[in-house]
């Protein structure tokens, strides 16, 4: 994976100084706040509006992230991103729909039937992190 590429490289740049794990840690906060204010400006899904009933703020939202003007929708102009925003909008509300029907839930994981598909996905996990490739990535700079 790509990341850990850079991480590797940048835990290699900075074996050099005492206080690198500081500097790798700094890097790493850099990013987290670029997300946390990514999070902030981003509006929330038209998915989860509309399964909240706010059919209208999904529209809005669709229409911002199509970059087109909410007046646009209403009065009809732009035709073609119109009709996209429309049919995009109808394939959420239908889905949402379907979803609602289903009712799964998260006992539905443990029921008769699945708990050998559950455990499998768990252990499998779990069995990932325990190959000891944190490690690997973590004194692959002292070792290489």
């Amino acid at each position: 994976r790509s990341s850990d590429l850079v991480s590797f490289l940048v835990n290699l740049a900075c074996e050099k100084y005492v206080v690198g794990w500081r500097i790798s840690l700094g890097l790493q906060c850099i990013f987290a706040l670029i997300l946390v204010v990514g999070m902030i400006v981003l509006p929330e899904s038209p998915r989860w509006l509309v399964q909240q009933g706010h059919d209208e703020n999904a529209k809005r939202v669709l229409c911002r992230l199509r970059s087109v003007a909410r007046s646009d929708l209403a009065t009809g102009s732009n035709n073609r991103k119109h009709e996209a925003i429309k049919e995009e909008f109808d394939d959420i509300k239908e889905t949402c729909e379907n979803d609602m029907k289903l009712k799964s839930a998260w006992p539905d994981l443990f029921r008769r039937g699945m708990w050998r598909r559950t455990f499998i996905g768990i252990f499998i996990q779990i069995f990932q992190q325990y190959t000891g490739m944190n490690v690997i990535m973590y004194y692959s700079t002292t070792v290489f």
